[in-house]
C-alpha cells in the first residue's frame, strides 16, 4: 500500500490509518457473522442426519404422528424467533 501511495496528493498517515481501521473492522464483523453461522450449520446437518436415522426405521403412521409432535414441540420451546412448524414441515 506504501509503495502506491507516495505518489498521492494529500495521503497522510492518519488516511492510511482509517483505512487500515475500517478494512479491520469489516473483517471483525464478517468474522462474528461467519462465527454465528457455523452452528447453525452444525445443528442443520445434525438434524437432518437424526432425520435421516429416524425415516429408515419405518416407523408405523402413529409412531410417526407422535414424533412429529413431539418435534414440533421441541422446536416451539427452543426457537427464539417465533417461526411456527406445520405438521411434517421437518419431513419435508
Amino acid at each position: 500500500m506504501k509503495i502506491k501511495t507516495n505518489r498521492l496528493i494529500g495521503y497522510t498517515h492518519s488516511l492510511e490509518y482509517n483505512i487500515e481501521k475500517f478494512i479491520r473492522q469489516g473483517l471483525t464483523s464478517k468474522r462474528i457473522e461467519i462465527d454465528c453461522e457455523i452452528p447453525l450449520v452444525q445443528y442443520d446437518w445434525t438434524d437432518e442426519l437424526l432425520k435421516h436415522a429416524y425415516l429408515t426405521q419405518n416407523s408405523n403412521e402413529y409412531q410417526v404422528r407422535l414424533k412429529v409432535i413431539h418435534i414440533e414441540n421441541a422446536h416451539r420451546r427452543n426457537n427464539s424467533q417465533g417461526e411456527q412448524y406445520g405438521p411434517y414441515s421437518w419431513a419435508q
